[in-house]
């Protein structure tokens, strides 16, 4: 894992220069209206990428502590703003029951801090790009800000980021000898991008159908867990689905 780690640093490290770089060109395309509210959302999200992917790197059972604590907290904000009806309330905390599942699923596969890399790669680019270039709205009436554009371009970052850290050979991520080099390169993309689409409008359909803007103002620059880890949790959620009768069939077979 210590491998990992550092490479996914590296990899990290390289993504926020650019990262930092789009905001610059932004701001000078822009004006600078929004300046301090960028680099606050920057520096914020640049300390908690750091925690979290040593966390799941080297966290043991304390990662699946930090994520059941936050898919909590999350289930807590959205309690305080809802106001639709009881039965979309339950099928609301039955859809985080499934994804606390999956949270117990994908820790126990290691896959937890792969996908939080990418998941990573996703979100950045496709805000980074979106902002600069972002012209096509994917979801008009739920979320205006996404575009088809930021869509792209994180698709691709996570395409080469899946690229750069999928496990060779690495025992600690034996779940991927079930797989191929195609597995690698073209379904576990998909599943992360797929998951943090279907993340990204289930969490802004929420928002809009009670009427608010984020779920809370925890993290400064970010709104609440959800507004901040809706992405996260669905692609752990749809890796636990893809995954799950792999792991009944090699059950069955040994």
């Amino acid at each position: 894992m210590q491998d990992f780690y550092f490479q996914a640093l590296g990899i990290l490290s390289v993504y926020f220069i650019l990262g930092a770089a789009g905001i610059l060109f932004y701001l000078k395309k822009n004006g600078g209206e929004h300046k301090k509210e960028l680099w606050t959302k920057y520096r914020v999200y640049l300390c908690l990428v750091l925690v979290l992917h040593s966390i799941f790197c080297f966290g043991g059972f304390l990662s699946e502590i930090v994520l059941f604590s936050l898919l909590v907290k999350g289930v807590h904000e959205v309690r305080k703003i809802w106001v639709r009806s009881q039965w979309e309330w339950w099928f609301f905390i039955t859809l985080m029951a499934l994804i606390g599942f999956a949270i117990v699923i994908c820790h126990s596969l290691s896959v937890t801090p792969i996908l939080y890399i990418c998941v990573v790669a996703f979100d950045g680019f496709s805000q980074i790009v979106g902002q600069l270039i972002g012209r096509t709205r994917i979801f008009p009436k739920v979320s205006p800000n996404k575009t088809l554009e930021g869509l792209i371009g994180g698709s691709i970052a996570v395409f080469i980021t899946c690229n750069l850290v999928m496990p060779k050979d690495n025992l600690e991520f034996e779940f991927f000898d079930l797989f191929n080099e195609r597995f690698y390169q073209l379904v576990f993309p998909l599943l992360i991008i797929s998951g943090s689409v279907l993340g990204d409008w289930m969490a802004s359909l929420i928002k809009r159908r009670n009427g608010v803007k984020d779920f809370s103002n925890l993290i400064p620059g970010h709104g609440g867990i959800l507004d901040r880890f809706d992405a996260f949790f669905f692609v752990l959620l749809l890796m636990a689905v893809f995954s799950t009768p792999f792991l009944i069939v090699l059950a069955m077979a040994i």
